[in-house]
C-alpha cells in the first residue's frame, strides 16, 4: 500500500504545483459558518495536519509547519478542511504559507456577503447596470431624504415603503460592491460581473457539466444525436450541439431559477426509442470518490465508463472491479476537459462477460481532486443505451 502512495504521489506531482480553495457554502455570508477545502502540494509525505489560520479585517492567512520527522523528500498533494466560522462580510485574500514550497497560484480571493445588515434581491448584476433591485431593512428606514450608494456610486431610488427601497443599479466594474442606505453599510452586497469574462466569477456562476454533446455516426449502423435542453427563469432553449467527445460545461447564473435536461437519440432506430435520459452534473454531484454499482454484463453489451474530475489537476484515475478478484487495481489517462475540468474514459466491455450477473465499479483519483461519473451501456443488437451513475 505504502508503495502505490508513494507512485501516485511520483505520478501527480508534475501537476500538482498549484493552490486551489473550494468553499462550502459556494456563496459565503456573513450569517452562516463557512468552511475552506484547500488542496495544495506538500514538500514531503508528512504534512502539517492543523494548520495555524489568522483572520484579518481583509486577509486569511494559513501557516503551515513543517513536523519534526524524516519522510519521503517528494512533493505531494494533501488536502485540508478548516471550519472558518461565521466571517464578517467582506473580501478576503488568502495566503497560504509552507516550508520549502513555491505559493504558485496564491494568493487567493473569498468574498463574504452581508445578508445581515440588509437582504437584497437579486445579489448580482452585470456591469452595465440596469439591474432592479429590491433592498429590505430588518429596521424601518428612519433617514430624510434616503440616500442610496452601490460601490460609491449614488443610486435614485424609484420607490420607498418603510423597510422597502426599489433602486436600479448603475455601471459599475466587475466584482463586489457595498450597499449603502444612510449611514448604515453593507459589504459585498451586490456583485457586478462581466457577462463576456473568459473566466466567470465562481461566487456569481455556478457550472453545469453536460456529459454527450456529440452527432454523427456510430457502431453498427447508429446515428447519434443529442439534445441538451435548458431552461432559465423560465426561458427555455436548445443548446448547439459542439461536438465534444468530453461533453460542454455552461455557466448559469446562481442566482436563476435552472432547469436541465439531456438525452441522447439513435436517429436510425428512432421508431424503436425516445433515447435515453443523460445526468445533467452540478458542482456538488462532484465527490471524492466514485461507486457505481450493479453494471449488467452479457456478451451483446458493451460498457464505457466515462469520468470528470475538478479540483487538483491529476493525471490519471484508478479503477477498480469488486466482483473480479484477479482485477488488478488498474489506472487510465486523464486529459484536458470543458472549462478546466479533466476527463477520461475506461473501455469495460471486456470484462461484461463473465460469470458474473453484474458488476460493482469503483473509480478514484489523488487527495484534494473530486470526481464524477457515468457508465454508459449499449446493446449491440438494438443500440439501446442504458446510463448507470451515482444516486
Amino acid at each position: 500500500m505504502r508503495n502505490l502512495a508513494l507512485f501516485l504521489a511520483l505520478a501527480i506531482a508534475p501537476l500538482s504545483h498549484g493552490t486551489t480553495f473550494r468553499f462550502d457554502p459556494p456563496v459565503p455570508d456573513n450569517a452562516t459558518t463557512t468552511i475552506l477545502t484547500m488542496s495544495t502540494t506538500w514538500p514531503d509525505g508528512c504534512p502539517d495536519p492543523t494548520p495555524d489560520v489568522a483572520i484579518g479585517t481583509d486577509q486569511i492567512t494559513l501557516a503551515f509547519e513543517r513536523p519534526a520527522v524524516v519522510c519521503v523528500d517528494v512533493l505531494t498533494p494533501y488536502t485540508w478542511t478548516i471550519n472558518l466560522g461565521v466571517l464578517p462580510a467582506g473580501v478576503y485574500s488568502l495566503n497560504v504559507s509552507i516550508p520549502d514550497v513555491e505559493p504558485a497560484g496564491r494568493p487567493s480571493r473569498l468574498v463574504v456577503r452581508d445578508v445581515k445588515t440588509f437582504t437584497i434581491t437579486p445579489a448580482v448584476g452585470p456591469i452595465s447596470g440596469g439591474t432592479h433591485v429590491r433592498v429590505v431593512s430588518p429596521e424601518p428606514f428612519d433617514v430624510e431624504p434616503i440616500h442610496v450608494s452601490i460601490g460609491g456610486v449614488e443610486v435614485p431610488v424609484t420607490h420607498v415603503f418603510p423597510n422597502t427601497i426599489d433602486l436600479v443599479t448603475p455601471q459599475h466594474g466587475a466584482g463586489p460592491a457595498d450597499v449603502a442606505v444612510g449611514s448604515h453599510v453593507a459589504r459585498a452586497a451586490f456583485t457586478y460581473y462581466d457577462p463576456n469574462a473568459a473566466t466567470p466569477d465562481p461566487f456569481v456562476f455556478t457550472p453545469l457539466l453536460f456529459p454527450i454533446d456529440v452527432t454523427g455516426a456510430g457502431a453498427f449502423g447508429a446515428q447519434w444525436t443529442t439534445d441538451n435542453v435548458l431552461e432559465v427563469d423560465g426561458v427555455k432553449s436548445k443548446l448547439p450541439v459542439t461536438g465534444s467527445a468530453s461533453g460542454v460545461v455552461v455557466p448559469e447564473l446562481r442566482s436563476a431559477t435552472v432547469f436541465a435536461n439531456s438525452r441522447i437519440r439513435d436517429t436510425s432506430r428512432s421508431a424503436q426509442t425516445a433515447g435515453t435520459e443523460i445526468p445533467v452534473v452540478r458542482e456538488n454531484d462532484f465527490r471524492e470518490r466514485l461507486r457505481l454499482l450493479n453494471v449488467p454484463t452479457g456478451s451483446n453489451l458493451r460498457a464505457l465508463l466515462r469520468v470528470w474530475t475538478s479540483g487538483e489537476p491529476a493525471s490519471f484515475f484508478t479503477i477498480n472491479i469488486d466482483q473480479i478478484p484477479t482485477f488488478a487495481i488498474q489506472t487510465a489517462p486523464l486529459q484536458p476537459g470543458p472549462d478546466g475540468l479533466r476527463y477520461g474514459t475506461f473501455d469495460l466491455t471486456a470484462f461484461l462477460n463473465s460469470a458474473n450477473d453484474h458488476l460493482d465499479v469503483s473509480a478514484g483519483v489523488t487527495n484534494g481532486t473530486r470526481i464524477w461519473g457515468m457508465i454508459s451501456i449499449t446493446n449491440n443488437e438494438t443500440q439501446q443505451v442504458t446510463i448507470i451513475s451515482p444516486q
